[in-house]
């Protein structure tokens, strides 16, 4: 594995992982369960359907958010 893509793969899962349980700590001291916050990054592909989409929606929202830090990283 080349160390670039490497450097990526470290480097944005670290900052995906630390910011998604700063998200969720942050949420829950305001009572917004960790599915709630994850539908909410969800929501940017399906609207208001986030929030009626269960577990399904909450991962789609996980992928994404981690996608999202790879490729900040990869930038």
């Amino acid at each position: 594995m080349k160390a670039t893509t490497k450097g990526v793969l470290i480097g944005g899962g670290f900052a995906a992982t630390c910011d998604i349980v700063y998200a969720f700590v942050m949420s829950a001291s305001a009572g917004v369960s960790p599915t709630r916050v994850l539908q909410s990054v969800a929501s940017g592909w399906l609207g208001n359907a986030a929030f009626e989409g269960g577990q399904a929606a909450a991962a789609l929202g996980l992928v994404s958010h981690y996608g999202i830090l790879f490729a900040a990283a990869a930038l």
